[in-house]
Formats: structure tokens, sequence, C-alpha cells
């Protein structure tokens, strides 16, 4: 589940005014995910979305993550640069960390996997991830009324990004033209990023609708 894709797509008028672009008006010293972070550093975040209790040791190398609650996500933690193991028990993946760049570590019942995030890096928009952990293919992230798509083609084990304007608006996913879930107004902000994910539960489809943060200890 270690690949990703950017979508991109050409919109129609409906959606014109949620990707129109915006001006300008943030400070880079208003900063991202909510909070101002070292420059030098790498983020990394986990994503627990398999069938388990919660985690209680996960480790990307001495940077502990304890108490990580089934089909939830924390806030991303700067860690230095270089290479890492990450482990959970007996399982254990590789992330290279650079300086600057955002991570997923996600935890799902196939195991771990390291997905990197782009940045955030437009202050008078919104960024929106589309993840899919599901069995569904593919997946789009719609207007609640399943008008207009946002992001498509989303296979599983991977996700979508795009920027959008910050307005009140409500979203919903779909699959081959059906609902699937709904998402609702994430209430989106300036200069913030949302996750959206989609997960196989045992009796139903879950989602997770999140605002990305840092944590600074």
């Amino acid at each position: 589940m270690t690949e990703r894709r950017r979508n991109t797509l050409v919109l129609p008028a409906a959606l014109f005014v949620l990707l129109l672009l915006a001006p300008g008006g943030l400070d880079a010293q208003d900063g991202l995910y909510g909070a101002a972070a070292p420059r030098d550093a790498a983020f990394v975040r986990v994503m627990h979305v398999a069938d388990a209790a919660p985690l209680n040791d996960l480790w990307v190398g001495a940077q502990r993550f304890s108490h990580v609650e089934q089909y939830s996500i924390t806030a991303y933690r700067p860690v230095d640069s270089g290479i890492f193991q990450v482990t959970i028990g007996a399982e254990s993946e590789e992330l290279i960390a650079r300086a600057g760049e955002y991570y997923t570590v996600l935890y799902s019942d196939e195991g771990l996997a390291i997905l990197q995030d782009p940045a955030h890096t437009r202050p008078d928009r919104s960024q929106l991830f589309l993840y899919n952990v599901s069995s569904l293919s593919p997946l789009e992230l719609r207007t609640a009324d399943g008008e207009t798509p946002v992001i498509t083609g989303v296979e599983p084990g991977r996700s979508g990004v795009t920027a959008v304007n910050p307005i009140r608006i409500e979203f919903a996913l779909y699959h081959q033209g059906e609902l699937v879930a709904t998402v609702g107004d994430p209430g989106l902000e300036r200069g913030q990023s949302y996750s959206i994910v989609l997960i196989d539960g045992a009796d139903a489809m879950k989602t997770i609708v999140q605002r990305a943060e840092i944590e600074l200890e």
C-alpha cells in the first residue's frame, strides 16, 4: 500500500467558485497545518485503520507514538531528517525522511506502509487529501449532490490531493456513480490541510475526516 498518485482533472464551471484561485494575504509566519514548525525537520504522523486495539508502541526511530486509537490519525511530529525504522511489534518498514517533507505511517490489516504527503504551500487555500483504504476501485470525492467531481480515480492503497478555496461546502464519496458515504462540510480554512479516508469496516464502510496538525513538544 505504498503507492500514491496525485490526481488532476479539468473541472466544470459548477466547481469554479470552489477551485478559483483566491488572492493571497496570509504571511508565511502564520504557518500551515495550524503551527509553526522547524524548517530543517521532516514530519511524520500515524494513521491507524487496522481491525485492532489502540497502538501503544509504534516507533519511528526513537519517536514513540503511544495510544493511537483505532480509526484515527495523529498529529504530525517533527523528526530529524535521515533514515529510520518504523516498527510495531515484529513489523518494520524503512522511512527515508527528508527535511520539509511530510509522511503518513499507515497501519492497516495489510501491515505497515509509508505514504508521502505533499506539503501544503498555499496559505490562501485549503488542501484536500483523499485516502482510499478500501476495496473500492476507483473512489471519487464529489460535491454532496454527486454532480461535481473534486478528486477522481483513486485506487485502493492510493491517495489523491487537490487545493480548493476555503468555502462552506459539503462533500460525499462515490464509486462508479453510486453514493458510498457522506463526508459533510469539513469546515475548510485558509492554509489548512484535511484528510478524508475511506476504510473497509467489518460491517460497513467507515470514514475519517480530520484536519492535519503539527504537534510540537
